[in-house]
């Protein structure tokens, strides 16, 4: 992930590791500094033709010559130098990506932390609707309760109104269809309306004995 963006970094490290900016200590591996005329048993001569690859001891810093020491430090610190390119570089493309997830997880936080506090903004917002409506509906229906009692006294009322006339009007034609007999001397009948329950009269029956 960190290495996409120094592929071709990656690539110029790898040449240079690899060895393919080496100086001139490679080629001495090709080349014969002594031919040997004397060999140990018998004094011959070993003779080896020129430009014949020859193994040899690879030479020292100290053995080599001071061009070539030169171009040895001049191609560590090419090396050196392209490595520290290279670390710089990934490390700086891991500090923009940690910066990135860093926003994207703030922004992830904050929308998160919005969604909440409207969801609980629509929560309050609903439950104070709900109550406002019960509150309604339970001031309708006292209402509703109230109107229906008033009818009712009403009704009960005017009922009351009607049977007092109705039995008030059977009384006075009772009254009027059988009369009563007639009292005696001095004595005064009375209308129903001034004494509704009519008394009746008392009849004073003469004695069998005359006194003549």
């Amino acid at each position: 992930m960190f290495l996409s963006g120094a592929a071709s970094d990656q690539e110029q490290l790898m040449e240079a590791c690899d060895g393919g900016e080496v100086g001139e200590e490679d080629s001495d591996l090709t080349q014969v500094d002594e031919i040997p005329e004397e060999h140990e048993d018998g004094g011959r001569q070993n003779v080896v033709a020129e430009n014949q690859p020859v193994e040899t001891a690879p030479k020292t810093t100290a053995q080599m010559s001071p061009a070539s020491r030169l171009e040895k430090a001049r191609t560590r610190s090419r090396r050196v130098a392209l490595l520290s390119t290279v670390a710089e570089k990934m490390l700086s493309q891991a500090e923009r990506e940690e910066n990135n997830n860093a926003k994207e997880r703030k922004q992830t936080l904050t929308e998160s932390r919005e969604w909440r506090m409207q969801f609980l903004e629509a929560e309050q917002r609903r439950h104070e609707d709900t109550m406002r409506e019960a509150q309604e509906d339970r001031k309708a229906f006292i209402e509703a309760q109230q109107q229906n009692c008033e009818g009712i006294n009403r009704a009960v009322s005017a009922l009351s109104s009607l049977t007092e006339i109705l039995l008030g009007g059977n009384r006075e034609q009772s009254h009027q269809a059988m009369p009563g007999p007639s009292c005696g001397r001095g004595s005064v009948h009375r209308s129903s309306q001034e004494n509704p329950p009519r008394k009746r009269c008392r009849v004073i029956k003469p004695s069998k004995k005359f006194d003549l």
